[in-house]
């Protein structure tokens, strides 16, 4: 297990979500966060969840097929738990009250239930969703699903039975209707690039376009929706009812945030600059997601190494590209 102590930072922004802080729980910007590396991935990671009993499970990309594994959020040897068949690209995950683990892949959502001692291989429970990529389920047993890559910004409901049915959409910031595009259409620089006159400035390619409206879904627990909006560094509220406090993950910044219920933003830790190059590629964070609190006040990210704004280039920290793991998780506590 490697440890990180780095001092905690103040601000804001927003891409995985997770509900269920309290405003309290925040820690003195003075006091450091700690974190742990419990499981360095040779694949890429991106979705986490918890089974309530100090577990994380995440599912790995670039196999066939794809390994969901579990490890103890205090570090230790991952297990297989389950496969997803290729073609297969899982993205988020979560457990319905049964114990069934539900992931996110390509169009459809597929389910097993977590076996370590015979891992089996998840089967279709939904189609029909596009780039599927944010799971939750609502008090009533509805699964929950965001279209992610896509940049369309639907978010469907499925039920017991299989069904995919959309239910809203998050407006997108680009519109391919009319020839060359009209709205907006958000760059990370870097790995995008501008061209700068003493006119004005443009973008000189397409790079960074960051296009991603409905991502991360989480429900309070008074039953309110909320949807990670990455390429606003927002977060959507359905007015459904109150909505709690939200631990985000801002992935292109290196931090983690929370948003709590009156609107206001603090940022709990950003990665510190480096002294000579100002980057703040470093780590302990490397393009975190999918934020998971765990009992005793941990706090669990995945993180991918993306090679966006504070992640670029992505050479650094821990894990990525050349090195022996190319994702990690990490845990701090709270």
């Amino acid at each position: 297990m490697r440890r990180t102590v780095v001092p905690a930072a103040t601000a804001a922004l927003s891409a995985g979500l997770l509900s269920g802080a309290s405003a309290g729980e925040v820690p003195s910007s003075q006091r450091p966060a700690v974190f742990e590396t419990v499981f360095a991935s040779p694949l890429g990671l991106e979705g986490l969840t918890t089974d309530g009993r100090g577990n994380l499970y995440t599912p790995a990309r670039g196999a066939d097929p794809c390994p969901v594994y579990r490890v103890a959020a205090t570090g230790g040897p991952a297990a297989v738990v389950g496969t997803i068949p290729a073609p297969c690209g899982p993205a988020g995950l979560t457990f319905d009250r049964c114990g069934r683990l539900y992931v996110a892949n390509a169009d459809t959502v597929v389910s097993f239930v977590p076996d370590a001692a015979s891992p089996p291989a998840a089967t279709v429970f939904a189609r029909g969703v596009p780039g599927a990529n944010g799971l939750a389920f609502d008090r009533a047993g509805a699964l929950w699903i965001s279209d992610g890559g896509t940049g369309q910004g639907r978010v469907w409901r499925v039920g017991s039975d299989g069904v995919a049915a959309e239910v809203f959409r998050v407006q997108p910031l680009v519109s391919d209707v009319i020839a060359g595009g009209v709205g907006r259409d958000v760059r990370g620089l870097p790995p995008g690039t501008v061209t700068i006159t003493p006119t004005g400035r443009t973008a000189a390619d397409t790079a960074g376009s960051q296009h991603i409206v409905a991502n991360g879904l989480a429900f309070t627990e008074d039953g309110t929706l909320l949807v990670a909006d990455t390429a606003r560094g927002a977060l959507w509220r359905v007015p459904m009812d109150r909505a709690g406090n939200v631990w985000t993950a801002a992935n292109e910044r290196n931090a983690i945030v929370l948003a709590r219920r009156d609107g206001r933003v603090v940022e709990y830790f950003r990665n510190p600059a480096d002294a000579t190059t100002k980057l703040r590629n470093g780590g302990p964070l490397e393009f975190p997601t999918s934020p998971v609190l765990l009992p005793a006040g941990r706090l669990c990210v995945t993180q991918s190494d993306g090679g966006r704004r504070d992640n670029s280039p992505n050479t650094a920290g821990e894990v990525g590209p050349g090195k022996a793991a190319l994702a990690k998780v990490s845990c701090v506590r709270r």
